[in-house]
């Protein structure tokens, strides 16, 4: 039955799959020690106090996946398979107990549309989780939500009759959203019982699909959400998600919201915010919602955060510090899910390069280590002393083939830049011991 089509009804597909395909069906049933939970505004596990500074390991499941979809098997012998468990046993000795990785293929939804290659996933996605297991580490799984459009978001020339983006996020109705629903049913009931899986994640980055081109809110041929459109989506997602698995946790997926979020939505362009309307765009789209987290994505180390106006012109500096504020002022702990000082690379061939000058005393490549310490010195210190609970360093050994002899690649490894690696390992120790002392009775 596992990876054939399914033609029931969408929960009793999801119930039908989980039992198929699920390793933890014998398994007893998990309490609320088991997963991330919240209270009085810390998080806990396994009953105590937890903060972290860990790592993204974004390609984890996307090594295995097209290894899957390629027919190959996931043995212990697999070269994918032997280098994805060397990075979670490095994690694992280092101190880290989660990570966050991408828990979907990327480009679409025909992985699940296609039952040859549902199958797939299926079996890469077991296989990701068995070696967390195997490792003892827990993971922060982005579902990949904002995917399942008829437009791709690799696509030059959308159809105008498909789905875009709009129909998906502003209509439950849709036939991408009731399509999305029967994924969340499938792969949240196959997974709630394994304790692998610590916190949701509804999708990566969905923020910086809100009100593109003012006005028309078309970008490219595409027609795009508004934030609300956005907030209401994570909204009824995280219902969908809670309704099968009441027990976990549900984060957005970040990114930060644009200097010019509330003036965007409210049609008045790139003017930039306040900070009262920041915080009000930070309401609208996560705020007012069913969301247990509030997930920043941020990469502002070089300048010291991102810049708005106070109510007579001045600078306002968004920083980790401020981001807290934020989060109280919406009812929502901050994590972030990706953070650090990535390269600035001026060479066209680089993985994201750029033509602007490079602040100074930053770095084109981590090769540069005598730069690149103390501004990941700094990072460390920012997160530390901001009390942000929980960071997912961006990134840790991508296995991209592409990626392998490009200048600036944004993975750091104990084989590449064991120093790097090391400064981060010794600030969630510190983090911990500033966060996680023993609640009092």
């Amino acid at each position: 039955m596992k990876g054939m089509p399914c033609l029931l009804r969408p929960v009793a597909c999801a119930l039908l799959v989980a039992l198929a395909g699920s390793t933890s069906a014998q398994q007893p049933a998990l309490t609320q020690n088991d997963v991330l939970s919240l209270k009085d505004g810390r998080f806990f596990l396994d009953g105590k106090p937890f903060a972290e500074i860990s790592f993204n390991k974004f390609d984890l499941f996307w090594n295995l996946w097209e290894e899957a979809v390629k027919g190959r098997d996931l043995d212990d012998g697999n070269e994918a398979v032997i280098r994805q468990n060397s990075a979670l046993k490095d994690l694992h000795d280092l101190g880290f107990r989660t990570i966050r990785i991408f828990a979907s293929p990327w480009g679409g939804r025909e992985f699940f549309e296609n039952p040859q290659k549902r199958e797939a996933f299926f079996q890469a996605l077991d296989k990701t989780y068995d070696l967390c297991d195997q490792n003892g580490i827990l993971v922060y799984a982005s579902l990949g939500c904002g995917d399942f459009s008829e437009i791709p978001a690799i696509e030059k020339n959308p159809d105008p009759a498909a789905e875009h983006l709009r129909e998906l996020v502003a209509d439950p109705q849709s036939k991408s959203r009731q399509l999305l629903y029967e994924y969340l049913d499938a792969v949240v009931a196959r997974y709630k019982d394994r304790k692998t899986v610590v916190m949701w994640e509804i999708t990566n980055e969905l923020t910086n699909q809100a009100d593109i081109m003012p006005g028309t809110h078309v970008a490219k041929g595409r027609r795009m959400p508004t934030l609300k459109d956005v907030g209401s989506f994570y909204n009824d997602v995280t219902a969908r998600i809670k309704a099968i698995d009441p027990l976990r946790l549900v984060g957005n997926g970040g990114s930060h919201l644009r200097e010019s979020a509330w003036n965007l939505y409210s049609g008045n362009g790139w003017k930039k915010d306040t900070l009262d309307e920041h915080v009000g765009a930070y309401r609208l789209a996560l705020g007012d919602t069913a969301l247990d987290v509030a997930d920043i994505h941020y990469y502002a180390v070089p300048t010291d955060g991102f810049i708005i106006q106070d109510s007579s012109g001045g600078e306002v500096r968004l920083n980790p510090a401020a981001y807290m504020k934020i989060g109280q002022q919406i009812g929502k702990p901050v994590i972030f899910g990706e953070y650090g000082p990535l390269p600035h690379v001026s060479d066209p061939d680089a993985i994201e390069h750029t033509d602007k000058p490079l602040p100074p005393g930053w770095f084109e490549s981590y090769e540069e280590k005598d730069l690149a310490i103390p501004w990941f010195q700094k990072a460390v210190d920012d997160i530390i002393e901001a009390g942000i609970p929980i960071t997912y360093w961006w990134c840790y050994q991508s296995d991209r083939k592409y990626e392998k002899d490009k200048p600036g690649r944004f993975d750091v490894s104990l084989d590449l830049n064991p120093e790097l690696v090391n400064i981060i390992a010794e600030g969630n120790r510190r983090l911990q011991e500033k966060l996680c002392k023993p609640v009092l009775p």
